[in-house]
């Protein structure tokens, strides 16, 4: 890992937290190095964009992108050709579900779909965007 990511582990106050950081963030950069085996994982660099989200430094030349987002029971990492990728993964809680989430995250189609089907939380919680 980065200085920059054992200072921001650090600063986690629950131990549980610092270590699902420092696991996630490993393993994030073993599999970077499986897509590119020229660059071994402790030598990726990343820097923050202006969304406040990390990227590969532009030091690569390379197009790939990546979005990681966890809970405390899981972690998920997306990887993508596309700068504007996003994955979001949240505890299921009992949320209300209403036009401005949907708005949000959804498509007008996938809004249309939505409305079509019955257990909509669900379906929202597990397949939505």
């Amino acid at each position: 890992m980065s200085k920059e990511e054992i200072l921001i582990a650090n600063k986690f106050i629950r131990h549980t937290d610092r270590i699902r950081y420092i696991v996630s963030h490993a393993y994030l950069r073993i599999l970077f190095s499986q897509y590119f085996p020229s660059i071994r994982p402790h030598r990726w660099k990343f820097e923050i964009n202006k969304y406040g989200r990390p990227e590969i430094t532009k030091e690569y030349d390379i197009s790939f992108y990546f979005n990681l987002s966890h809970t405390t029971s899981c972690a998920y990492i997306l990887f993508s050709s596309n700068p504007y990728c996003g994955i979001d993964i949240e505890e299921n809680k009992n949320i209300e579900i209403n036009d401005g989430i949907l708005d949000l995250t959804f498509t007008n189609a996938e809004k249309e779909f939505f409305n079509t089907i019955s257990n909509k939380k669900s379906f929202f919680i597990l397949f939505g965007p």
